[in-house]
């Protein structure tokens, strides 16, 4: 996710809307996007900008969501479906969901969140949704039903991991793909290069799927294989990149673990 000096450039670009805030214009969201940036990271708060009363954890993740979700629709796709079924791996507190109920209101969404702090503000955001069209797992998105080892972060980025403190429930994705998917969104912060290759048999049910790519420093032939596997399983796709590439860090020696590129990849399978 973008850093607070990006956000700030970003505020600084559009023009018209800083002139908005300066002037105490509180209906336009930019006003309130500027409040929710001087809270500072990991600062909780509410807002009304998608709900009377929506929670969030981390102000900063707050903001870089909603840029990319409801100023950017990348989430946005055309369904001649009344009801699409859609799945969303990583939930985090819902404004992924959200959109998806704004674009289709009679959508059936399933959605995975394992980190319980997350999940208890995921369902709160979310409660005035029809409960039958509606399924909100406390789990991760997995290839398996087991136990797994997870680190929080009290924003968009808890991740499972084997140095992880904190236990959570997985499931395997695949019992959600054995029937039409119209999308699938995948963002679990690195466990989608061992989720995607364990649905393989699975992903021509799918349409439409948004994937969120983090490429580990140790493992550069990652993004080879993701796109191989998504060729492999007849999808065409695209991408940008979430950070900013060059050949310094390119080149910046390689000592510890930790991610040094993420991609959203949209990819539409060609026979559905």
């Amino acid at each position: 996710m973008i850093g607070s000096s990006l956000i700030r450039f970003t505020f600084s670009e559009r023009f018209v809307n800083k002139l908005k805030v300066i002037l105490g214009l509180k209906g336009d969201p930019y006003y309130e996007l500027e409040n929710i940036s001087r809270l500072g990271r990991y600062n909780s708060g509410t807002t009304n900008l998608i709900n009377p009363v929506f929670k969030f954890v981390d102000s900063e993740s707050f903001i870089n969501q909603y840029l990319e979700i409801f100023e950017n629709n990348i989430l946005y796709f055309k369904s001649d479906k009344e009801k699409p079924l859609i799945l969303d791996c990583g939930s985090n507190i819902g404004l992924s969901i959200t959109y998806f109920k704004r674009l289709y209101p009679r959508s059936k969404i399933i959605g995975f969140e394992p980190d319980p702090k997350i999940f208890d503000i995921l369902k709160y955001n979310l409660k005035n949704f029809d409960s039958e069209e509606l399924e909100l797992h406390n789990k991760a998105a997995w290839h398996k039903e087991t136990t797994l080892s997870f680190i929080p972060d009290n924003a968009d980025g808890g991740a499972l991991h084997k140095k992880g403190t904190l236990k959570v429930k997985s499931l395997d994705l695949n019992d959600y793909l054995r029937q039409p998917v119209e999308l699938l969104k995948i963002d679990i912060e690195g466990a989608e290069h061992d989720v995607l290759p364990s649905i393989c048999g699975n992903l021509k049910n799918v349409k439409f799927l948004f994937l969120e790519v983090h490429l580990d420093r140790n493992k550069p032939e990652q993004i080879e294989d993701i796109f191989k596997l998504l060729r492999e399983n007849h999808f065409t796709y695209s991408f940008n990149s979430v950070r900013n590439m060059n050949f310094k860090l390119l080149s910046t020696p390689i000592e510890e673990e930790g991610f040094i590129q993420q991609l959203n990849i949209f990819a539409i399978n060609e026979n559905s």
